[in-house]
């Protein structure tokens, strides 16, 4: 199960880093989860009946990449021979707007990542990071 921590926290945090380890940590300049499941509706005779299934979680956040980085996540976009994309555990790291440092493993995988050069700064990444685990309602209160 995945334990992204309480949502309002993450959302109310001062600041919101990715932790890609030898103390390499990305600026996530903003931060949306989605919790979803694919809806199906079937009509019946006793009315309509919904059929769900299984999740689609994710978050995507934009990022601020230097050229190691920028590789790291193209890395993790390329396909294994049977087609499927490597799965890598993710550690948020945030600061409430009370208390200490909270830091949320969460195992992923990336299937997008969207270059953006500004005029100015440096190149921009928006990531999405596809949520290999159940998340409950007891992981996000």
């Amino acid at each position: 199960m995945a334990n992204i921590g309480e949502i309002t926290e993450v959302i109310n945090a001062t600041q919101v880093h990715l932790d890609l380890g030898l103390d390499r940590f990305i600026l996530m300049q903003d931060l949306d989860f989605s919790i979803t499941r694919p809806e199906n509706r079937e009509a019946t005779d006793a009315g309509a009946i919904y059929f769900y299934g299984q999740d689609q979680n994710e978050f995507t956040s934009t990022l601020v990449l230097s050229g190691p980085e920028i590789s790291t996540f193209v890395g993790y976009t390329v396909i294994d021979v049977n087609g499927a994309l490597p799965q890598n555990d993710f550690k948020i790291v945030y600061q409430p707007k009370t208390g200490s440092l909270i830091t949320i493993t969460v195992t992923c995988a990336v299937p997008k990542v969207e270059f953006l050069k500004p005029a100015e700064g440096g190149t921009m990444c928006n990531v999405t990071f596809r949520i290999l685990e159940e998340v409950t309602a007891a992981d996000i209160t």
